[in-house]
């Protein structure tokens, strides 16, 4: 979905339908009213596939420290949102390359940053999630070919987007097994 803005951002409970499932695919939001079960595509007993199952948080690491107070709020709303229906929560910092000369030299040197460390620790922090769900990649920006260190934290953050859904869908599975026990006992 669209990036957050200050002054024009979706609405929570927009949110909570996507999160949910309730809204389809390339449902056009409207900046002043929020989506009701009169939506069109409004799907009032969505399936597990119609749910997310992971959500990814893309943060401009080169400009995360003057972030406007409103869109912090709506990042920790978001958060507690996909705590509450047990979804996992990611957070891809771009832009590394601007924030450390020498990852902007050699892509490869992220791991040992100390620019790039610091601004991982500062959203996770920020954001109240584990380190290691902040993940560092670059954008391709200026260069004219692919390069295989841009594309390892690309596929690196992929991955780990990947095995989130997975524990979350297996998870859910689970508790629909355990229902399942339940109800045969009843």
């Amino acid at each position: 979905m669209r990036g957050l803005e200050e002054n024009l951002c979706i609405k929570y409970e927009d949110m909570a339908f996507i999160m949910d499932g309730n809204l389809p695919n390339n449902y056009k939001f409207n900046p002043v009213a929020q989506a009701s079960v009169d939506s069109p595509g409004f799907q009032k007993q969505p399936s597990l596939k119609d749910r997310m199952h992971v959500v990814v948080f893309v943060v401009d690491g080169s400009t995360f420290e003057v972030m406007p107070e409103g869109i912090l709020k709506k990042l920790g709303e978001t958060r507690s949102m996909t705590i509450d229906r047990g979804i996992p929560l990611l957070v891809y910092v771009t832009k590394i390359d601007k924030i450390c000369p020498m990852v902007d030299k050699e892509i490869s040197d992220v791991f040992f940053s100390r620019a790039v460390e610091e601004i991982v620790n500062k959203i996770a922090d920020v954001i109240a999630i584990p380190r290691a769900h902040v993940i560092p990649v670059k954008n391709y920006e200026k260069e004219d070919c692919l390069k295989t260190n841009i594309n390892i934290l690309a596929l690196k953050a992929l991955r780990k987007a990947l095995s989130f859904a997975d524990d979350f869908l297996e998870n859910q599975f689970e508790l629909q097994q355990e229902t399942k026990r339940l109800n045969i006992k009843d």
